[in-house]
């Protein structure tokens, strides 16, 4: 086969595709501390998709809203790079930057995942009864705190710890000193925390006060409705376990490779009991989905709990609790809720809300009690992408980019359910961060570490192009991609990775694979299929290459 595919979609190099997107970066500030951001960030990451222009826009205010909030200061670990949550929030938050994190490291240096986790092991309670402790927020002008009704601070650290081990730093990272201790030492430190004070004997599982799946507020409210009284209720929560059995998982591939397998094993094992009993008590064939919690002591409250669907079922799916088939059941029952809802777009945090009165200060509809967030939003549109369920989570991210193009340059925390007002900081960066990863690592499907790649363009036959940058690494992966013609599609791509990786195409719905070409030789190719989704696949060299693929109808 000739690679003679129609050219007339393609760009014309990577220089055009970054002028498609020049960066005005905000001034970054810190109102409370006046901290400097440094310099704005470089060009690094930019994508284009031709028949939406709005993602375009969409990079300018997620790059506008990072930078904006980005900071630098000498900590005690040493230099810190972080983000502020947003404009009403100027602490750095355990779960904020965890969640900026993906993004980060496709626009900024490697300090942004590296030195929040120095700065959070290094105020590690030492001793006591919550020896291990992470806070969940430091400030710059010194100080930290922990919201206690959560249990996801700790596991937040170590999810940032293995992003920026995996991404940037390497083994050697996990072996060096902080505080006097290494940080994998540290980061078991934190894990044993929690299973001594937060594990429920009877199942195993990781306990918090009585929030929703995910918040942090409690239900009874009161002055410190962030914090955990020894009378307060508790509950289980599938976020919770979700983010357990991921980071359990995570924590033994990094003392695997700081040579501790032993370790390892132990973690690995309370991983997959996890994962079995998560199964056991919250899955619910008949529904379709996971419940949002299992009160420790229930107390009939007049409503019916398990109907309701709750965001941490995003997580369940990312995390890797649910199989395939969980998965689409999960993702129809939420566009179910949407359109019941009557919602333009996703991120909707559980429907039906709690009846009014189960939340003191959240009425349904509000807030954490089924208000729309794009910090969901995002995340659900890139599990939709790589849980096979591309056509839905497509649809779901043009909604998305109508919805910032009514509002430009702004990325609000949350919008009321019912009258559909934006409400809480103007620019949420976690938000800002989520929707840069669906378009990247979902839509693009870019997976790179410092010695790995894999690229899932997930386009299915529209043209457009991306430069995926890891300003921390110096790895690159640029790819164009030239629309579905006369059954055929022409890929280009250029990278610094100097060996072989891997790269996934998704074929439009209604094509099959037929043969391929890689600079004029036959493809070694196989087909994977991902829930509703079917690729071809085929290992590429580093370097720069031509693609082209001839398709059928199928």
């Amino acid at each position: 086969m000739e690679a003679t595919l129609n050219r007339r979609s393609f760009l014309v190099g990577a220089s055009s595709l970054l002028a498609l997107s020049s960066v005005r970066s905000a001034a970054a500030e810190g109102p409370a501390t006046g901290i400097p951001g440094g310099a704005p960030p470089p060009s690094a990451t930019v994508w284009r998709v031709d028949e939406l222009p709005a993602l375009g826009q969409m990079r300018e205010t997620i790059v506008s809203v990072m930078d904006a909030k980005r900071i630098e200061y000498p900590g005690l670990s040493g230099w810190v790079q972080a983000f502020w949550a947003g404009d009403a929030y100027h602490g750095v938050f355990a779960r904020d930057l965890a969640t900026i994190g993906p993004m980060a490291r496709f626009l900024f240096g490697p300090g942004h995942l590296r030195s929040g986790v120095e700065e959070f092991l290094y105020l590690q309670t030492p001793s006591g009864p919550e020896m291990g402790a992470l806070p969940g927020v430091f400030y710059p002008g010194g100080g930290n705190d922990k919201a206690t009704a959560t249990s996801d601070e700790d596991l937040s650290v170590i999810h940032l710890a293995y992003l920026a081990y995996r991404h940037e730093a390497g083994p050697r990272w996990l072996r060096s000193l902080v505080n006097g201790g290494t940080v994998i030492q540290r980061l078991n430190l934190a894990m044993e925390y929690l299973f001594r004070t937060r594990s429920d004997s009877r199942t195993g599982l990781i306990t918090r006060a009585n929030t929703t799946d995910w918040g942090d507020v409690k239900a009874e409210g009161g002055l410190n409705p962030t914090d955990r009284a020894p009378q307060d209720p508790a509950i289980l929560s599938i976020y919770d376990q979700s983010l357990l059995f991921r980071c359990l998982l995570e924590l033994a591939a990094m003392n695997d490779s700081a040579g501790m397998p032993a370790v390892a094993a132990e973690w690995r094992g309370r991983a997959m009991a996890v994962r079995t009993t998560v199964n056991e008590l919250f899955w619910q064939p008949h529904r379709g989905f996971y419940r949002a919690r299992i009160p420790l002591n229930p107390v009939d409250h007049g409503y019916d709990e398990d109907a309701i669907l709750g965001i941490g079922n995003v997580e369940a799916v990312r995390a890797g609790l649910a199989d395939a088939e969980q998965a689409r059941l999960i993702f129809t029952n939420f566009e179910r809720a949407r359109l019941a809802a009557r919602s333009p777009k996703v991120g909707i945090v559980n429907w039906p809300p709690y009846p009014e009165g189960v939340f003191a200060d959240m009425l349904p509809g509000e807030y954490q009690n089924g208000g729309i967030w794009d910090w969901w939003g995002g995340r659900q549109i890139e599990a939709e992408f790589e849980a096979g369920q591309a056509t839905l989570a497509y649809q779901h991210l043009v909604a998305l980019a109508a919805d910032w193009a009514r509002r430009p340059g702004e990325v609000w925390e949350w919008q009321e359910l019912w009258s559909r007002r934006p409400r809480g900081s103007t620019r949420y960066t976690g938000a800002a961060a989520v929707v840069g990863s669906a378009i990247v690592s979902g839509l693009f499907g870019v997976e790179m570490t410092r010695d790995s790649y894999r690229i899932s363009p997930r386009l299915a036959g529209r043209s457009g192009a991306i430069v995926a940058d890891q300003p921390g690494t110096g790895r690159v992966f640029q790819l164009e991609l030239g629309g579905l013609a006369d059954d055929q599609i022409l890929l280009r791509y250029r990278t610094t990775y100097p060996f072989p990786g891997e790269l996934r195409y998704l074929l439009p719905p209604g094509r099959s694979f037929v043969e391929g070409v890689l600079d004029g030789r036959p493809l070694t190719a196989r087909i994977e299929v991902v829930g509703d989704d079917q690729y071809v696949a085929f290992p590429i060299p580093g370097g720069a290459h031509e693609v082209a693929l001839r398709l059928a109808e199928a």
